[in-house]
């Protein structure tokens, strides 16, 4: 089954940003003249209409949570964090095998995305982030740690697209660092019922709705229930709600 962990529910929310080619410098501008807010801040507001509320995290939210407390705006459904023309990366750290899937997502996926990067050393630059390292049960990974380089990519959607089981994962992605994204965590690609989720996820985000909305809608949450057509997996929604445009 797919499990859906609420750690935690939004950060800024970003409606347009342009990535100038050749440079790791990006604009932003936020969604309120007086906000202020740029790509990578943080500032309190509440949310009480959210769709995820704070009430359902459990213990793999808690985990991957850090103890203190963090200051953060809210994302919604109404009001996400907005991509403007994402970009798409594959990084494979898993030889042989990592780049068969790789090559076979990029099929998939490719078409929804104007700009696709791929590298099998340092993480590129981009907006998803796909994956593909093994992880082995004491939580050793074949790749450096796994949060950083989603933070080196500057993604703020993360798919570690190789199988590794749900306590592998508790062992080596560990607690959110000062980096926000939603980290989905494969245990069971489920062949090319993987491609097919989130090829379905991204069109939906394209049509501007929520990539939390449109998980549980793909995925629905219900305690034991198991999805034949959806991969298994773990997502934690650090990120909160967020649309592509």
């Amino acid at each position: 089954m797919s499990k859906y962990l609420n750690c935690y529910p939004g950060c800024c929310s970003v409606t347009r940003r342009s990535r100038q080619v050749g440079s790791s410098r990006y604009n932003a501008s936020s969604t309120g003249a007086k906000s202020g807010l740029n790509r990578g801040s943080y500032a309190p507001q509440s949310s009480p209409n959210s769709l995820f509320q704070r009430s359902r995290m459990n213990f793999f939210s808690r985990l991957f949570s850090r103890d203190r407390k963090l200051s953060f705006q809210r994302t919604t459904a109404d009001q996400p964090l907005r991509i403007a023309n994402p970009t798409i990366g594959f990084l494979n750290h898993a030889g042989v095998a990592g780049a068969l899937l790789s090559q076979a997502d990029q099929r998939v996926l490719s078409p929804l995305f104007k700009v696709l990067t791929t590298s099998e050393d340092l993480p590129p630059r981009c907006d998803v982030l796909f994956l593909y390292c093994t992880i082995d049960l004491e939580g050793a990974i074949s790749t450096p740690a796994i949060r950083e380089l989603i933070k080196s990519a500057g993604a703020y959607v993360a798919v570690i697209a190789s199988e590794n089981s749900s306590d592998a994962y508790i062992k080596s992605v560990g607690r959110r660092t000062d980096w926000s994204a939603n980290i989905a965590m494969i245990v069971n690609r489920k062949d090319d019922k993987f491609g097919l989720f989130f090829y379905r996820l991204f069109v939906e985000m394209f049509k501007g709705r929520s990539m939390l909305v449109v998980w549980a809608e793909l995925a629905p949450q219900i305690p034991g229930g198991t999805h034949s057509d959806v991969p298994d997996s773990i997502m934690a929604a650090e990120a909160g709600h967020i649309t592509f445009q």
